[in-house]
């Protein structure tokens, strides 16, 4: 996959870490990436998921194809608070009031990547569970990524409109 790629293309100049959690949505992910970030001015406890290294450089945020599901679906969150999660995350490097405040790291949001409905209603059929996703929902979850970014002036990569 493309953390493969940038393995690769940095090695022996920069430890890329992937640290991806299946399944998780943005609520969950603000928990767990306060047990990974450094706390600002320190460097990184050998407790931490990242092990020995001294900084981060480049954070990249991959969220939302769960926060879209649908109700009652345990992984939907709702729009507002997917932005207000998403917001979150990044202040959580960038505010200067944020105790894990890195302002040497670079913050890029990824949108959710587009939902293949058809192929995911047959999946669910024959596993015999209820569609728990549309492709319009995610596609706004998409949207509200984008136009974070752009407030926050923070760099974008529309995942879902390249896709398409």
């Amino acid at each position: 996959g493309w953390v493969a790629a940038l393995q690769n293309a940095y090695v022996r100049r920069a430890d890329i870490v992937n640290r991806g959690f299946s399944g998780y949505n943005t609520e969950w992910a603000r928990h767990v990436l306060a047990m990974i970030l450094p706390r600002a001015q320190t460097s990184l406890p050998a407790s931490t998921l990242l092990g020995q290294h001294e900084s981060i450089e480049l954070l990249v945020v991959l969220l939302g194809a769960n926060d879209a599901a649908i109700p009652p679906s345990g992984q939907h969150v709702p729009l507002t608070r997917y932005r207000e999660n998403l917001k979150a995350l990044v202040d959580m490097v960038q505010s200067p009031m944020s105790r894990y405040y890195a302002p040497n790291t670079r913050v890029i949001l990824v949108t959710p990547p587009p939902l293949d409905e058809a192929l995911w209603a047959k999946d669910c059929a024959k596993d015999g569970r209820p569609l728990d996703r549309r492709a319009a929902t995610t596609q706004k979850y998409a949207e509200a990524c984008v136009k974070l970014a752009r407030d926050l002036h923070v760099p974008v990569l529309d995942l879902h409109s390249l896709i398409l």
